[in-house]
């Protein structure tokens, strides 16, 4: 996606009197921190850590804020080919300005101080005050977690915490060379078995195994195959299906191939088990979508050339996926407004609407003029380098389309407390 820069804070000054850089009367930070919340990077996860409700106390350091100066310019730069870190002033900046924006347009539909809201001065509104979020970018990776996001809310009068997580980037050793229309990066994953992929290129023809049976599918890899001169020296793709993994590339290895390529049978990536020592060249597995393209020009007779590659651990940031900022948020408030704002704790049984209701916190304040009831919306798409019309992380996507969000009331007794509240 592309990041467009505000000119200046868009606050409201009903919800925040006196700005966003405010923390009290004549009180102006130039950094990210004001009345409504304080953000900051937690690379060291030590503010994570210091955190406490009981006490209201959290240990940040001045140099994790992100700084505008005088001016209050926070244009930093960002590159998302690079480590988040090394983004992490345009990162603290977004999460900052989103915290912010859910704090004032959820003040016009009544989350406001009497009703337990977070600001530091409260303005003798109500409420108690002393409440401004702790707002953690890219924290968790100190201490090995990834792939997340949460919200501790204390009753009111107490900060709550925001920790926005690293998310794992899937991979994308497969490099589509020729021809132009289907060429670029693309996702795939590695199993704990066969060959190692290496930081030199495997540059190979694709090619499709051909098997004689008529069990399964005719690319499945499983059987008497029927062009093993022309798998030589080849990247052999294969469908999934009718035989275990290792089976198919061992087929694959004994023709000649020199790596395979495991296309899957449904929508979604595969992690493939298999342990067979004897195998050797390497094996990964993509998409039914991505796979499909390179079968279609297979099929055609059109030469299909690609390379495997060795790729680095990299990592998304989820403090630039603002819908998972504002479900974050979004539980802050369905936290505080269930219940007296004295008591945070009611949203605990596992059918709870607390993770519903952020994800449509989250899809409210994303929406485009463009969308409609039944455009395909998906939670934490950016987080996992899915497509914006992506499924997400949910088990169904969201739309009153049924053959697009087929979830009735009736799936929750096939899911088990593992699944919930998430799931229901």
């Amino acid at each position: 996606g592309t990041r467009t820069f505000a000119d200046q804070a868009v606050s409201n000054t009903t919800a925040s009197p006196n700005g966003w850089h405010n923390t009290a009367e004549e009180t102006v930070k130039t950094r990210t921190e004001g009345n409504n919340t304080r953000t900051a990077r937690d690379h060291e996860s030590k503010g994570y850590q210091t955190y406490s409700s009981s006490t209201n106390t959290v240990t940040i350091k001045d140099t994790d804020y992100a700084d505008g100066g005088s001016a209050l310019n926070f244009d930093f730069p960002i590159n998302l080919n690079n480590h988040p870190y090394t983004n992490w002033e345009a990162a603290t900046t977004n999460l900052f300005y989103m915290n912010n924006m859910m704090h004032d347009i959820f003040y016009n539909y009544g989350f406001t101080e009497a009703n337990g809201n977070f600001q530091k001065i409260n303005f003798d509104k109500g409420g108690t005050g002393n409440d401004d979020v702790v707002a953690l970018a890219q924290t968790g990776l100190a201490l090995g977690a990834v792939n997340n996001a949460t919200f501790a809310t204390p009753a009111d009068g107490k900060s709550p915490r925001m920790a926005m997580y690293l998310w794992n980037k899937t991979p994308e050793p497969l490099i589509i060379n020729s021809p132009s229309n289907i060429a670029g990066n693309y996702q795939a994953t590695i199993p704990t078995w066969g060959g190692t992929l290496t930081s030199t290129p495997l540059t190979k023809d694709f090619v499709l195994m051909l098997k004689s049976e008529t069990t399964g599918t005719p690319y499945d890899g499983c059987g008497t195959f029927t062009n093993t001169a022309e798998i030589n020296d080849k990247i052999a793709i294969i469908y999934r299906g009718d035989c275990p993994f290792a089976t198919k590339v061992k087929n694959a290895q004994n023709a000649g191939a020199k790596a395979a390529i495991i296309v899957n049978n449904v929508d979604g990536m595969i992690n493939m088990s298999g342990d067979d020592t004897t195998i050797t060249i390497p094996a990964l597995s993509i998409s039914k979508a991505d796979g499909d393209k390179i079968v279609k020009e297979l099929q055609n007779k059109v030469i299909v050339n690609g390379s495997l590659v060795k790729t680095e651990v990299s990592y998304i940031d989820g403090s630039l996926d603002n819908g998972i900022i504002a479900h974050e948020y979004g539980h802050g408030i369905s936290n505080r407004l269930t219940g007296p704002i004295t008591n945070a704790n009611c949203l605990n049984n596992l059918e709870q609407m607390g993770e519903g209701w952020s994800d449509f916190f989250g899809l409210m304040i994303t929406q485009l003029p463009t969308d409609k009831s039944t455009t395909k919306r998906g939670i934490g798409t950016f987080a996992t380098n899915d497509a914006i019309d992506g499924s997400g992380i949910r088990a169904t996507a969201y739309s009153t389309d049924m053959t697009v969000n087929p979830a009735r009331y009736g799936f929750l007794k096939t899911y088990g407390n593992s699944d919930s509240p998430h799931n229901t």
